[in-house]
């Protein structure tokens, strides 16, 4: 955890603002046929309606989700902001076992994506901490 403070607070900042915008991206790009249906969720679609509402909806969830750890991480104190951002950090490190075992875009792509939301999110848990 120590290593966590040596990222800056605006760069950890920053990758998870790109992780989150990544992610959008991504469910875009499969929304609009730029990536295949099948390179995502281990391949499972069935099909790419299927698909579509999937990503549709995650990509509003990934857009909510953004707008409440930016408000969250600003630099101003609040009580507990640090365990939100914890909690966050666990909830991304769960897919990541998914993402090794997945399509190989998921496996060489979206598993970087993640690592980077999962890191980006534990430097600002451990940055909010440090200033309560």
């Amino acid at each position: 955890m120590k290593y966590l403070t040596k990222i800056p607070f605006r760069v950890a900042r920053a990758l998870m603002a790109g992780f989150y915008i990544s992610v959008i991206l991504t469910h875009l790009m499969i929304i609009v046929k730029i990536i295949p249906y099948d390179w995502v969720n281990g391949g499972r679609s069935a099909s790419y309606e299927l698909q579509l509402t999937q990503s549709i909806l995650s990509a509003i969830l990934v857009l909510i989700a953004l707008s409440i750890a930016w408000k969250l991480s600003s630099p101003e104190p609040g009580e507990n902001k640090h365990i939100i951002f914890i909690v966050m950090t666990i909830i991304y490190s769960i897919p990541l076992i998914s993402q090794f075992t997945g399509t190989d875009f998921e496996r060489y792509v979206m598993s970087i994506v993640l690592l980077t939301g999962v890191v980006s999110h534990a430097a600002i848990a451990k940055h909010l901490s440090l200033k309560k």
